[in-house]
């Protein structure tokens, strides 16, 4: 037996043509789809950041106050420079060890001395050197660097003659709030014993002789028991030391 069959009109196969060539399989249309990925989102990536250029710097390990070594930091401003002062005597190393970036980036710090040449390691920090301090992102700043004056009022008389042309014969250094005492030669003048004298710790005291009517004595004036010797530190600090003439 014969099924029947419908023949399709010319329009009706072009059209069933047209479909099957055209149609876009649903996986590739998933595809696309998620390809394209909205504006909005792109511009919600999270960006890596750049270096910083944070040039601030801080000494966040402080140590005991009479310990410390970076002792204060003046941020540079409206293009001035910076600057820093450290303790008597630190070293290069010191310096750069107690120094870190205030939002704790990966800065780099160098220490020049007034030559212009790089000081490293044990050199100590010398007043008129430059701390330059280079952030993440390349950007640069200076600091200069000055020593804090000692407070050493300790004297010693590091010069010493033979015997007996010494002029300082003992030292007593004060202790605990107590006046200190000084020992010099029969006839020894103020100059002669000044002359004698220097800080243990090599910095810059000054010393004077007040008489017993509290004047200062000077040059050939001979020393006397009773006269008093006043040593003043780099910082201001003072401390007095009893003469007494050797018989």
């Amino acid at each position: 037996m014969k099924l029947p069959c419908k023949v399709l009109s010319t329009s009706a196969l072009s059209a069933i043509f047209a479909a099957s060539v055209f149609a876009t399989p649903s996986f590739a249309q998933e595809a696309d789809t998620e390809a394209q990925i909205p504006e909005a989102e792109i511009n919600n990536v999270e960006q890596i950041p750049e270096g910083s250029s944070e040039t601030d710097i801080e000494a966040p390990n402080k140590a005991p106050e009479h310990l410390e070594i970076v002792k204060t930091i003046d941020e540079p401003t409206g293009g001035e420079i910076g600057a820093v002062t450290v303790a008597n005597d630190a070293t290069v190393d010191e310096v750069l060890g107690a120094l870190a970036a205030t939002d704790d980036s990966d800065q780099t710090h160098e220490v020049i001395g007034e030559d212009d040449e790089v000081k490293e390691g044990a050199s100590e920090v010398a007043a008129g050197d430059e701390l330059t301090v280079t952030a993440e992102d390349g950007t640069t700043a200076s600091y200069d660097l000055s020593v804090e004056g000692s407070s050493e009022i300790d004297i010693e008389a590091p010069n010493k003659a033979p015997e007996h042309l010494e002029i300082v014969k003992t030292i007593d250094e004060p202790t605990d709030g107590e006046i200190g005492a000084v020992t010099v030669a029969n006839d020894a003048t103020v100059d002669e014993v000044l002359g004698a004298l220097a800080a243990t710790d090599d910095s810059d005291q000054t010393h004077e002789v007040i008489g017993e009517d509290n004047e200062v004595k000077e040059g050939a004036s001979e020393v006397a028991t009773g006269d008093e010797l006043t040593v003043t530190a780099e910082d201001g600090t003072t401390a007095s030391y009893d003469i007494t003439v050797e018989d």
